[in-house]
């Protein structure tokens, strides 16, 4: 209690708000009300690191036994690979190229109307705690919050939730919305004890899990990193990512647990999902923020909603930008909001739905476009024009161009020129603007690999 107290009493960031939603819906019920939100985002974790998306390690035990109590979507796409623009999606559910969060400096415009705000405004109290500094307060994530904790020292999952318990604690009876940003599987994958060797416990080689150190004989890990690429070495950073999986799931379970015993578990919709996934040179790069294949884009999304049926699996494609209308639905909020994304209860109708993709910010060395469509991802490379097109349902790991082979290659790049056209506006949507960043900030940055 001291330690959140603390927290609270140094880092409590009051954000103004903005009137932004309508009446609620008339034919909704308005006990729905009544129902507090959690969102937990769990910073660079890909899907097919988790045992329920098939990975064969148990790296999550208490994330997917949560999914047997809710709905398990099997094509979660984020919009793009990097944190700041990816939870920018999140949080205003447009596309990058609308909200203009992009690049490190970049700050989310005060222009927009959030998630957060949409729910302020509907009269739910709203918290967040935060581990990661590029979407820190001090870039105006904190739009529509009464209470924005960033925790960016000792940001363990660990110590975000002693802040998460003290809010839990002593938040007033209202109900709430809370976003959670667990950072740990970011690199440089150091997990605490007793996780920082559980799949590698027997290895006695030199690699820590700290690239910087490894690689540091290499001009830029977002390069093709030759002089890291060995089976050995590859191996041991993927386990020691998997390592720091299992620790923020074990906190997640901590988590769960507190919910229970606090008594607001039964009336609380969770949603668990991820920013981006992570490279491990299955196309030529490490880490993330390159290219718009599965590996960083592809992310686990888990929904328990209380009044919903349980331990369900959905294949519709689903996106980044539909957790912001996914959430305000559950709880009966409207928005006048311009928001490009639905519902993800809304799309099932829709197999055939277009995915859009951008991954086009200056700290990026492979700016991409892409498309998903059809079964089918396309890709356009913006330095070379050129186009690679996988078949994602019998290819999943995006090894086979097939741009030309398939006798549909023009219909999906017809398509992505469509989207391009009314997803990458040449006016601005939003007037984004760096912010100034101070030495400590930078440090932070490059701790994290962003500069």
């Amino acid at each position: 209690m001291l330690f959140g107290a603390l927290i609270l009493g140094l880092m409590l960031v009051i954000a103004t708000h903005k009137t932004t939603t309508q009446d609620s819906r008339g034919s909704i019920d308005k006990s729905y009300r009544n129902y507090n939100i959690i969102l937990i985002v769990i910073d660079a974790t890909r899907a097919d690191h988790l045992e329920c998306y098939g990975y064969a390690r148990s790296t999550a035990p208490n994330i997917c036994g949560f999914a047997e109590e809710g709905v398990k979507f099997n094509n979660m796409f984020a919009t793009t690979p990097s944190t700041k623009t990816s939870v920018g999606s999140l949080f205003t559910s447009l596309y990058p190229g609308q909200h203009h969060a992009i690049n490190n400096t970049d700050m989310l415009s005060d222009n927009l109307n959030t998630l957060m705000e949409v729910i302020k405004s509907n009269n739910y109290s709203t918290y967040a705690v935060n581990s990661n500094v590029g979407i820190s307060s001090r870039y105006e994530y904190n739009q529509g919050a009464d209470l924005w904790i960033d925790v960016l020292d000792n940001n363990s999952a660990e110590n975000v939730n002693k802040v998460v318990f003290d809010i839990l604690e002593q938040k007033d009876k209202q109900p709430f919305f809370m976003y959670i940003h667990y950072v740990d599987p970011h690199d440089p994958y150091l997990a605490l004890e007793p996780y920082s060797h559980f799949f590698n416990g027997d290895y006695e080689g030199e690699v820590t899990g700290n690239l910087s150190k490894l690689c540091y004989k290499c001009n830029n890990l977002s390069l093709i990193c030759n002089k890291c690429n060995k089976d050995e070495i590859i191996q041991q950073l993927s386990l020691y990512y998997d390592n720091e999986i299992a620790y923020v799931d074990h906190e997640i379970g901590e988590l769960l647990k507190r919910l229970k015993d606090v008594g607001v578990y039964n009336n609380t919709i969770i949603v668990i999902t991820a920013d981006h996934g992570e490279l491990f040179m299955e196309h030529g790069y490490l880490r993330h923020s390159n290219g718009l294949y599965s590996e960083v884009i592809n992310v686990p999304l888990i929904i328990r909603d209380p009044r919903k049926e349980n331990n369900i699996s959905v294949s519709t494609y689903v996106s980044t930008i539909d957790i912001f209308p996914t959430i305000i639905d559950l709880v009966g909020v409207e928005t006048n909001s311009n928001i490009m994304g639905e519902s993800v209860f809304d799309v099932n109708d829709k197999p055939n739905r277009d995915i859009f993709l951008d991954n086009d910010r200056s700290q990026t060395i492979n700016p991409q476009i892409g498309v998903i469509s059809e079964g089918h991802k396309l890709i356009k490379d913006l330095e070379t024009g050129e186009y690679t097109l996988f078949d994602i349902e019998g290819d999943p790991q995006e090894r086979n161009n097939i741009i030309t082979l398939s006798s549909s290659s023009q219909e999906h790049i017809n398509i992505l020129q469509g989207l391009e056209k009314a997803y990458r506006p040449k006016g601005d949507w939003a007037n984004a603007t760096d912010s100034y960043i101070d030495e400590e900030v930078i440090i932070r940055l490059k701790s994290l690999g962003y500069l």
